[in-house]
């Protein structure tokens, strides 16, 4: 399976990727429940969408979704949500054509001021790879050798283990869903890597 881009989590000012969750994620809102329907644009997001969440004064908040629609210019506004429109044109060098074209790159948002998150359990974070836009091209990557681990209650922040060992979340980071019964094997491992974690400390 194609590695997928993964969803955001910002705390303290620092914006982290989610390695992977373990609780309950049925209190974030689906896309059906919003009222939208996405589509993939790439085998790196199949669900053609990426949750952006947020801690601010220890309480989980979910801030923007970035979509794919599929049909961006008549899908209604989602309830208490705002959108923005990013653009974005990258200089790209083709064998059709001698000059440079550009292309262009749309990314819609859903934002919300207010939608708190009553998550229980943890998520597992590390700091984002460099790649793309984020540094330049030659230039070496940054390793990361720890995650860091959230614990919340009731969507409130109530520890932080910052000292995780990244290795032991190495082949459960999959956001899509999978069927079953891959599914269930993988939930289990997942489980048991929580488990693991946590017994460290």
């Amino acid at each position: 399976m194609t590695y997928q881009i993964p969803d955001s989590l910002k705390i303290n000012g620092r914006e982290y990727t989610i390695l992977a969750w373990d609780g309950d994620k049925s209190c974030i809102p689906t896309n059906e429940e919003l009222g939208i329907k996405t589509v993939s644009h790439s085998a790196a997001n199949l669900l053609g969408r990426i949750d952006h969440f947020g801690v601010w004064g220890d309480t989980l908040y979910l801030f923007k979704i970035d979509v794919t629609l599929e049909d961006p210019h008549n899908t209604p506004l989602p309830k208490d949500a705002r959108k923005e429109i990013l653009f974005r044109y990258e200089q790209i060098h083709t064998i059709e054509s001698p000059e440079p074209v550009w292309l262009e790159h749309r990314h819609d948002f859903f934002c919300y001021e207010d939608l708190i998150i009553d998550f229980t359990g943890a998520i597992a974070i590390q700091a984002p790879e460099d790649e793309g836009w984020e540094k330049p091209f030659h230039a070496p990557d940054n390793l990361y050798e720890h995650a860091i681990l959230l614990t919340f209650e009731d969507g409130v922040l109530v520890d932080i283990n910052d000292d995780v060992s990244l290795d032991k979340f190495a082949g459960i980071t999959v956001r899509v869903d999978m069927g079953e019964p891959y599914e269930d094997e993988f939930a289990d491992k997942q489980q048991r890597v929580f488990n693991d974690v946590r017994s460290t400390f």
